[in-house]
């Protein structure tokens, strides 16, 4: 073996005691020369303990590199800094394949992640913790990732992408070649390279290794043409999903559009019956209206024809009265002479007459003062005679007064009536009233606690009614079942009970989940069942079957896509339970022990049970409660079962062919407790419920007895009160009855009393009669004398008032002569005027005929035209030609019209709405068919455009599937196994998927690579295998793959490692990553592949020499 050369280590490091908390590292670089097939020799090898802490002086250390071989992306350094395990590391991957290799728990799949993180991927793609801080070393605040990709340009220093991690605020900062930028900016560059990160088929970190082989056919279709397709391939894809979907959403709206026009086409054919009843009808209604607007025309003619008459007659009388006006002109002018003298006479009359009144103004001036003086003396006279009245009314008022006293003292002198003591009468109505009060309040008292009770009485009987549906819904096992899914489950219920509501949108029936639909008809295989199911968690039980595509499409566009709800369901078409039968009979089944198959204790619907068979095998699997009867040994030996249940353990047969024809293995497996299918009941929340509703009834029973006496004592309470209130009514009545008697003496007495008052009033006044009527007397006097001097003033001025009435007398008496002859001239005229005013009454009586019967007229006119509005022009020119002919009278015209309105009326009322319903219909009828046509034009080129991209998409797939399928088979061909992939295709573009299909025996046929049908190494093999057959075709820079190898047997290792070699090692091929903590001894080694250790210690030497670890070893 030639000698390797040793290489020093890259960084300084400190022992364990200087930090008790973590453990030394160290990164070493290595070189080798081309090992032979059994000699193996390494290139480079980096080896560094797992938790060490160091420090690295990048700059220098990576100056000298030669990048050449690294193509565009490919990772040249990787640095960490308390990262997980890691305090400080540095190291350099080579530009073809890396392996990776160390002990368990050493910091492998740290680096994987440390890859993923630094580039921008997001935590949830390494499957492991949900929050970046916690990559953050234990008792570290920030973390460093920091990665060196080469450039495109040949010439320029590699690309550095730094992330620094803070435990703190969970957030990260990121920068490009020492620049601050954005996360975004960092995923674009990323991105640039073809970097896909979140990618399985270019990075595969340890905890995804499982989902490779369960990614459905079209995640892996999408993944492989990221990874190794042309970049238009993926833009086609897409574009194809979105054509195809709206394709299916506007083929879907052309095929309602078109039943919507078939149902209002033939909703309209079932009303063309209702329609034509309608139209004749409406013909006779508008006959009717016809008769109605001649009718009218014909009464029009008579009104007329009396509007032209009388208006002619209004004429020639109005002729008339100006003839005759004019001739009574003469006899005006003389009469308003006439009527002109009295006025010139009542001019001078009232010139004398003016005199007269200043005349008489003075003589009533000096007569007011006469009056006044007379007044005087009169009220001196009556003021006399008035106190001598007085004096006499005066003494015959005490005598008055005397006699009343008299009579009042003998009443009052008799014996008086008795005292009347009401205390007595007081007292007992105001001990009435207290317990009237009393009473009121112990009533309302009593009141108020029956509502309290009747309110309690509400509130347990809610309860009651709750209890009751507790229970009932106790007993129901479908609705317990129901209820722990909601528990268990909250979305697979969400989803299950919008199924229950929208069941009538899906075109075939859908069933599911199993656990609500299924019945173990014996108890005791329930443990069994619910187990080989996948226990009350699995999917099996919570599984919605759909027989129709088209309803799996829906509900999965409608419920789960929109809610991102992670529930199983599946579209199984034309499953019959026929088809599964068990691979022996019943008799044969029993001589082995067994007591049935699993699908013999099953109840539910058919779908379901089919279902459950392919997924399960169910019909497969036999069972046996016991286990003194059985005889393993002849089941295993028989080969007819795979799986089988007896008492509480559950076998599976597996064989071993990889290693001896003969060789095979049983597991066995402890059975769970059934929870769902068992269908038991609550027993102790049955027991609480039932206890608190018993409570509660008994207690609304003792306040139903509680109201009842309390409604008895209300009752006593309000007798008491009436029977209280009448005895008060009593009390009063008799008070009244002996108190009025009492009341007239005590008023008498009062009277008596008054009047002594008022004689001895009167007798008390002095006597001044005497001296006030010698006071009288002389003022009387005095006025009398003043009286004499204003009479001879008056007389003087009455005989000139006197001389001046003579002369008015005249002028007076001429005017009533003049006044006599205008009488008797206004006589003779007034028969003239009378005639012309007769005449004026009959041109205005004439006028006001003429405009009633205009008014009339014009009213009907308008309603001639308001019905002629009404008639279309048809009918306008058969009234038109019927009003031309001969006159037909009012009354024949009439009774047509009341024959057209019986025959209406005789005829079926359609609604008027049908009509409008039909016309509105029609109209929506044509406006659909060119909505339709328009659709299915629309559709026909979408379908054409779709075709186009398709013709070049599908077959550029087919090519790149096959190229990949190649050299899928060539890697299995190379390990004795059988591989292919190929294209599943469907109708829905977005349900193309890559199968891949596997043999590992030849007693096989080729299978479905799945995450439950093959074994953890057959998946292994086939995941590696497939990653190799992307090599070639690859787009990204690098990939990383880690422990793919566990699992897989050791024959199959060593040439999948050989395999793997030989691809990732060829010049122009992609950089990879291979995490493996254990390696095969004697492996096949190549020069261009580069291997790093992880060392699981505390310590290494700063220096080592290889050459001689190597001869030491020798």
């Amino acid at each position: 073996m030639p000698p390797l050369d040793s290489s020093e280590a890259v960084h300084n490091h400190k022992r364990r005691g200087s930090e008790p908390d973590s453990e030394e590292e160290t990164v070493e670089d290595n070189g080798s020369e081309q090992p032979s097939r059994k000699k193996t020799k390494m290139e480079h090898v980096d080896s560094f303990p797992s938790t060490l802490k160091h420090d690295v002086s990048s700059d220098s250390l990576f100056a000298t590199r030669d990048l050449s071989e690294y193509r565009p992306g490919s990772i040249v350094r990787v640095t960490l800094k308390n990262f997980v395990t890691y305090d400080s590391i540095t190291f350099t991957p080579g530009p073809h394949l890396n392996m990776i290799i160390g002990p368990n728990g050493t910091g492998k799949s740290t680096i994987v992640c440390a890859i993923a993180l630094g580039l921008g991927g997001s935590t949830s793609l390494l499957g492991r913790a949900k929050d970046i801080s916690d990559f953050v070393k234990t008792g570290k605040e920030k973390a460093t990732i920091e990665i060196e990709i080469k450039s495109s340009n040949a010439n320029r220093s590699p690309i550095k992408i730094k992330r620094q991690i803070k435990r703190a605020s969970n957030a990260s900062v990121w920068k490009i070649n020492g620049e601050n930028a954005t996360h975004k900016e960092v995923l674009q560059k990323v991105a640039a390279f073809n970097i896909q990160v979140d990618n399985l088929c270019q990075f595969l970190p340890q905890d995804k290794v499982v989902e490779f082989a369960q990614m459905t056919p079209s995640e892996l279709l999408r993944e492989t043409q990221k990874a190794a397709g042309a970049p238009e391939l993926s833009v086609w894809h897409d574009q194809l999903i979105e054509m195809k979907k709206k394709e299916m959403t506007s083929a879907s709206r052309l095929r309602e559009k078109k039943s919507h026009l078939a149902n209002l086409e033939q909703r309209n054919n079932l009303l063309e019956r209702d329609v034509l009843r309608f139209q004749q009808r409406q013909k006779i209604l508008r006959q009717i209206q016809v008769l109605k607007t001649r009718i009218l025309y014909v009464k029009y003619g008579p009104l007329k024809e009396a509007y032209n008459r009388t208006k002619a007659e209004a004429r020639a009388l109005k002729l008339e009265y100006e003839k005759l006006k004019e001739s009574v002109v003469p006899e005006m002018n003389r009469l308003e002479e006439l009527q002109a003298l009295p006025q010139t006479l009542q001019a001078e009359k009232d010139k004398v007459s003016k005199e007269i009144r200043q005349k008489y103004a003075i003589m009533k001036q000096a007569s007011k003062e006469l009056e006044e003086l007379e007044e005087t003396a009169d009220s001196y006279r009556n003021r006399m005679k008035a106190r001598k009245k007085r004096a006499i009314q005066q003494r015959a008022n005490i005598e008055d007064l005397k006699k009343e006293i008299a009579l009042l003292e003998e009443r009052v002198n008799q014996s008086a009536p008795p005292e009347v003591d009401l205390s007595g009468f007081t007292s007992q109505l105001q001990e009435i009233n207290r317990e009237i009060r009393k009473l009121s309040l112990d009533r309302t008292e009593l009141q108020s606690q029956v509502s309290d009770i009747e309110r309690e009485g509400r509130q347990l009987n809610e309860g009651i009614n709750k209890a009751r549906k507790g229970l009932a819904n106790l007993d129901n096992v479908r609705t317990q079942r129901l209820e722990r899914l909601r528990q268990q489950d909250p979305q697979t219920a969400k989803a299950y009970e919008w199924l229950e509501a929208n069941r009538d949108r899906f075109e075939a029936a859908v069933y599911g989940p199993p656990l609500l639909e299924l019945n173990v008809k014996n108890l005791r295989y329930a443990d069994a069942i619910e187990t080989l199911l996948g226990g009350s968690r699995g999917s099996d039980l919570k599984l919605f079957i759909f027989e129709s595509k088209r309803d799996y499409e829906k509900f999965r566009d409608t419920v789960v896509s929109p809610q991102n709800l992670r529930i199983s369901y599946v579209w199984l078409p034309e499953l019959r339970l026929s088809t599964y039968q068990p691979p022996c009979s019943r008799e044969q089944l029993r001589e082995f022990g067994m007591d049935c198959f699993a699908l013999d204790v099953l109840e539910g619907p058919e779908p379901i049970l089919s279902a459950l068979c392919e997924r399960q095998n169910l019909h497969t699997i036999p069972l046996a409660s016991r286990s003194d009867k059985t005889d393993p040994e002849r089941i295993v030996a028989s080969k007819l079962f795979k799986s089988w249940v007896i008492g509480d353990e559950t076998y599976r047969y597996r064989s071993a062919a990889q290693y001896s024809s003969t060789a095979f293995a049983v597991t066995t497996r402890r059975m769970r407790r059934a929870e769902v299918l068992a269908g038991t009941v609550n027993l102790d929340e049955k027991q609480r419920l039932q206890k608190e509703l018993d409570d509660k009834l008994k207690q609304l029973k003792e306040n139903e007895m509680k109201i009842q006496g309390f409604a008895d004592e209300i009752n006593a309470l309000r007798d008491k009160d009436e029977k209280l209130r009448a005895k008060k009514a009593k009390l009063n009545e008799k008070r009244k009855a002996l108190s009025a008697e009492r009341e007239s003496f005590e008023r008498s007495k009062v009277v008596l009393e008054n009047k002594k008052q008022s004689l001895q009033r009167l007798e008390s006044q002095p006597e001044e009669a005497q001296e006030e009527l010698r006071t009288l007397q002389a003022q009387l006097a005095r006025t009398l004398s003043k009286r004499c001097f204003l009479s001879e003033q008056y007389v003087e001025h009455s005989q000139r008032s006197f001389m001046l009435v003579g002369r008015r007398t005249e002028l007076h008496l001429e005017q009533i002569q003049a006044m006599a002859e205008l009488t008797a001239f206004e006589a003779s005229c007034q028969a003239r005027e009378s005639e012309v005013v007769r005449m004026k009454q009959r041109l205005n009586d004439k006028t006001a005929e003429n405009q009633q019967i205009k008014a009339d007229a014009t009213t009907l006119r308008d309603q001639i035209n308001a019905a002629r509005e009404e008639l279309e022009e048809d009918e306008l020119l058969q009234l038109e030609k019927e009003l031309s002919e001969e006159m037909v009278p009012v009354e024949e015209l009439e009774r047509l019209q009341a024959q057209e309105e019986a025959k209406a009326d005789s005829m079926y009322k359609t609604n008027p709405q049908v009509l409008r319903e039909y016309e509105r219909r029609k109209v929506e009828i044509e406006n659909m068919c060119a909505e339709v046509e328009k659709d299915e034009e629309e559709l026909t080129q979408a379908q054409t455009d779709m075709t186009k991209i398709k013709d070049k998409w599908a077959p550029a797939l087919e090519e790149l599937v096959k190229r990949i399928s190649t050299e899928f088979d060539s890697a299995f061909r190379k390990i004795g196994c059988v591989g292919e992939v190929k294209i599943d295709k469907q109708e829905d573009f977005e349900a193309w998927g890559i199968d891949i299909l596997v043999k590992f025996r030849d007693a096989e046929k080729l299978q479905k690579l799945t995450g439950q049908r093959q074994s953890g190494g057959e998946r292994s093999v086939s995941t590696i295998s497939y990653l190799m057959a992307l090599q070639a075709s690859a787009r990204s820079p690098f990939r990383v793959v880690d422990e793919i190898n566990q699992g897989m047997d050791p024959r199959n290792e060593r040439l999948i490692h050989r395999q793997l070699v030989d691809v990732a090692c060829q010049l122009n091929t992609p950089q990879y990553f291979l995490i493996t903590p254990k390696l095969l001894p004697d492996l096949y080694y190549h020069e261009r592949m580069k291997v790093l250790c992880i060392n699981n210690g505390e310590w290494l030497p700063s220096k080592m020499s290889w050459q001689r670890y190597f001869a030491n070893r020798k």
